[in-house]
């Protein structure tokens, strides 16, 4: 598919800017480990080294390091989960920006690409699919070992492939209940979509679905006494909330999808005039001018909002509003130039006309820019689109104050 917005690269500000390690690449995806991630370790090491002791006695203060080689193992199958979604998109001709190892487990996040309902229902499934071929694989070479006679370490090697399997399984039938942000919320929302024709609606019904699991969740431990189990609560009140707070930030996605049906960049981009950085301050100040004349009496009598630096190749390098130019004193104008001034644009702040809806707002939401550049299929700049119109656009829906 050809991509509406910017293309993903490693450096974007769509990649994970604070609290994430990168680890590397695999299978040709940016792969980042989130601090939070740690925190997860801490409660596996916690919960499951008791396990670990009362199953393999001998092996004493060991647990504690088996219990995070365990957590390797997890963060490994979380991996190849991943890697599932990110593949399988690959195939559709979806942009991956990068992979995310974190304390929710993980996630793949994608570049702007015009998706269809079908395929993100198979990109959602693959990932617990992944889940259960490890967790149905690991008990298949369970059933191939032998058990009597085991040295300590078989045992726990056995044990830890025990654990790994029945953790997958768990993970791959609980990532396929219907409710956001699970992947088979995205999969029940893919198929309302596919009914209904309309993104937004699949998305409001996953994620109401999301928050009754949630509510679900918590009722039955309440219910049938599990409560009374420590690792279960807390397990429960992770889940419910990782639900709960999942599903509500789709619902809040619906709305805004709704709000941005239909709103391209090209409708909502605003003059600007583009000159390379190396031009003279005094000589866009008099391209500022004339362009404000031309302007004068015509339809569209709204004059530059903006200028757009260009590097030797005609590419956006900077953008700087009149205001800055003429804050210049005149007699140091001749001798400064455009680029001197600019604030630097990355690469993700150049977007197309076409993107449109709550892909557009996502990008420009990822970006963390107030200013973007709309450019043809070229690159050439054929205007700016200010955050602050996007902003109107969603206080008109109610969405923000």
């Amino acid at each position: 598919m050809t991509p509406a917005g910017p293309l993903p690269r490693e450096d974007d500000p769509a990649a994970p800017r604070t609290g994430s390690l990168r680890l590397g690449r695999l299978g040709g995806f940016p792969v980042f480990l989130d601090r939070s991630w740690f925190l997860i370790v801490i409660v596996v090491v916690l919960l499951y080294t008791p396990v670990l002791r009362r199953t393999v006695p001998q092996i004493g203060a060991w647990a504690y390091v088996l219990a995070g080689v365990f957590c390797l193992l997890l963060a490994v199958s979380v991996l190849l989960h991943e890697l599932a979604h990110a593949w399988a998109a690959r195939a559709f001709g979806w942009l991956v920006s990068h992979i995310v190892l974190s304390l929710m487990g993980g996630h793949t996040s994608f570049g702007t690409t015009q998706q269809s309902w079908g395929a993100s229902f198979v990109v959602s499934v693959l990932g617990p699919v992944a889940n259960l071929v490890i967790g149905f694989g690991g008990w298949l070479a369970l059933g191939l070992l032998p058990m009597q006679g085991l040295s300590t370490v078989a045992e726990v090697g056995i044990v830890l492939i025990e654990m790994t399997s029945w953790a997958n399984l768990f993970v791959g039938v609980f990532n396929l209940i219907p409710g956001l942000p699970l992947d088979g919320g995205r999969a029940l929302e893919a198929v309302a979509w596919g009914l209904t024709g309309r993104q937004h609606v699949g998305t409001t019904v996953a994620a109401w679905a999301g928050r009754l699991i949630a509510l679900a969740i918590v009722v039955a431990v309440a219910l049938t006494g599990l409560w009374q189990s420590l690792p279960v609560v807390v397990l429960a009140v992770m889940l419910a909330w990782m639900l709960f707070s999942g599903a509500s930030a789709g619902l809040r996605r619906s709305r805004a999808a709704q709000a941005m049906e239909g709103v391209r960049a090209g409708q909502l981009m605003e003059p600007a005039i583009a000159v390379p950085g190396t031009t003279s301050l005094d000589k866009v100040e008099a391209l500022l001018r004339e362009s404000f004349d031309n302007r004068a009496g015509t339809a569209v009598p709204l004059g530059p909002v903006a200028v757009v630096a260009l590097d030797h190749a005609g590419l956006p390098t900077g953008v700087a509003t009149p205001a800055q130019v003429t804050s210049v004193p005149p007699a140091e104008r001749a001798g400064a130039v455009l680029s001197t001034i600019t604030d630097p644009l990355p690469r993700s702040a150049s977007i197309r006309p076409g993107l449109s809806g709550i892909h557009l707002l996502e990008v420009t939401a990822g970006a963390h820019l107030s200013t973007f550049v709309v450019v043809d299929d070229d690159g050439t700049p054929l205007g700016v689109l200010r955050a602050a119109r996007l902003n109107d656009v969603l206080r008109g829906a109610g969405l923000i104050p």
